[in-house]
């Protein structure tokens, strides 16, 4: 079964963040560091060449994880990834969660 794009970017983002220490909070990323959106982000412009595809492949992953959050916008994944006590664990589980979905 093929992927969409959106599971292929969704996908290298969760590997971005394979490593507790790659996963940062309150900032996009900072050298090889990266919150869950900058993660995507960075997965997005390594997947496509145009900027109109890497904003379109950014979208398809952040729907994913939209839609087994139940959240509707992206400052819901910031709010989420920055919260007091977030874990890399549960940004990792979160990820692969949808994923899965």
């Amino acid at each position: 079964m093929s992927r969409s794009l959106g599971h292929v970017v969704l996908a290298g983002a969760r590997i971005l963040l394979e490593k507790p220490d790659n996963w940062i909070q309150r900032t996009e990323h900072e050298g090889h560091r990266f919150c869950f959106d900058g993660a995507i982000i960075h997965a997005a412009r390594t997947s496509t060449c145009s900027r109109k595809g890497q904003r379109a492949a950014a979208h398809a992953a952040r729907l994913l994880v939209y839609r087994t959050m139940g959240w509707r916008r992206r400052k819901d994944i910031w709010n989420w990834n920055d919260k007091d006590g977030r874990t890399h664990s549960e940004v990792v589980a979160t990820m692969d969660r949808a994923l899965a979905a």
